[in-house]
């Protein structure tokens, strides 16, 4: 048999050796190394009169056919991960502050929660921040007429006389992410209703409700800056608007989810702008709901898969780092310098929350411990991240009631 015929029957067999058993389905990566180590004989053969391609090994030709489309496929992966992460740093405000749900929350009114609330009644009212942006807030008290029933029924009320000074605690609550203040006033109103059911008659609570800017009604965006400005302002606004000459005013923090961020930091800011002298009235306590200690625990806990990318990204949010651990530290500092006591706090947690860590609140009560704080964690049963204050309510108001005689 002459070289040609020789090589021609190779040239068949090879070929052959493509197929799968099936005879269909081509051996692609076979193929592949064949056309690369038959061409340059074929061009030969043909006497071509053009420079002949180096012959290449087939080690070297399968390698490119098995590696080099996994790594293409890696590569698009690699950079839609860096893609996303850089997005979420530079639309950090926009991901972290959920102002946008649900879609159309401004067009809700307390109106359409009037009959849920009852008997508390609620009015919304705005107050101007210290940068001109009007933040729409909801104030929440009992009617004259049932305050009045009580006070004259009341036997306490008759041996006091009437003649006591009265008390009003109001309620200063920062809500969670999401959502809109209406949806919201029904469960307070809950806890309004029992505070004053079981308080003296000289008693009176108000909670007034704030809505984040960029939130439901409030204009602006919303930013930790503009957050922490605008609860001062807040806090400030309360006590100049409830303050009467007859009237010992209190001041109760309530916050939940992001709102305990806020209002742990409010409260912190509040207690170290206060003067040696005591001028500036304190706070009577702060309630955390649902509290996390940092937003790296609060990314952690959302997604704990190594290989998703939000759990790294508190590293880079650099304008939006909530601390609430780090605020207890603050007001313990101040305390040290000034020997002003503190507002006593409740970490009221929920059993079955499933965007804070089970471990958060037990750091936040072994730092306040550490730190000689008053605190108190309550773990309420069955309750869910946004059941707590409501399944628990019982707690939340005897917490209240003993931090507001």
């Amino acid at each position: 048999m002459s070289a040609l015929s020789r090589s021609g029957v190779l040239s068949r067999l090879i070929w052959k050796r493509a197929f799968t058993s099936t005879g269909t389905r081509l051996n692609l990566p076979l193929i592949t190394c064949i056309r690369g180590l038959t061409r340059p004989r074929l061009e030969r053969r043909g006497k071509v009169a053009t420079t002949v391609a180096p012959r290449r090994h087939i080690v070297t030709t399968m390698t490119a056919a098995y590696v080099m489309q996994p790594m293409f496929y890696v590569s698009i992966l690699l950079g839609a991960w860096t893609l996303k992460c850089g997005l979420m740093v530079i639309f950090q405000d926009r991901l972290f502050y959920l102002s946008w749900l649900p879609p159309a929350a401004w067009r809700d009114t307390v109106d359409d929660v009037a009959t849920q609330c009852r008997p508390v009644e609620w009015e919304t009212t705005r107050i101007q921040a210290a940068d001109g942006v009007h933040l729409a807030v909801c104030v929440g008290r009992m009617p004259q007429g049932l305050s009045s029933a009580k006070h004259v029924s009341s036997p306490q009320a008759i041996d006091q006389g009437m003649a006591t000074s009265k008390v009003r605690t109001v309620i200063c609550y920062f809500p969670g992410n999401g959502g809109s203040m209406p949806e919201r006033l029904p469960g307070v109103s809950r806890v309004l209703q029992a505070l004053n059911e079981q308080s003296p008659p000289t008693h009176e609570y108000v909670v007034a409700a704030q809505a984040y800017r960029g939130y439901w009604q409030s204009e602006g965006r919303p930013s930790k800056a503009a957050l922490e400005k605008d609860a001062q302002h807040f806090i400030d606004w309360a006590f100049a608007n409830f303050a009467a000459p007859d009237v010992k005013l209190q001041i109760v923090l309530w916050g939940h989810s992001l709102g305990s961020a806020v209002a742990n930091t409010a409260a912190a800011g509040y207690v170290t702008r206060s003067g040696p002298s005591g001028v500036t009235p304190t706070l009577s306590a702060v309630v955390l709901e649902t509290p996390s200690t940092s937003t790296q625990d609060l990314l952690t806990a959302l997604t704990p898969q190594w290989w998703l990318p939000y759990r790294y990204m508190w590293r880079y949010l650099w304008w939006n780092n909530w601390q609430t651990a780090k605020a207890l530290e603050v007001m313990a500092d101040h305390r040290d310098v000034t020997q002003h006591a503190l507002p006593p706090i409740l970490l009221l947690c929920a059993e079955k929350d499933d965007i804070i860590s089970d471990g958060a609140p037990t750091r936040l009560r072994e730092i306040a411990e550490r730190l000689r704080m008053r605190v108190k964690k309550v773990v309420v049963s069955g309750a869910n991240h946004g059941t707590a204050s409501i399944i628990g309510r019982s707690a939340l108001v005897d917490f209240i009631l003993d931090a507001t005689p």
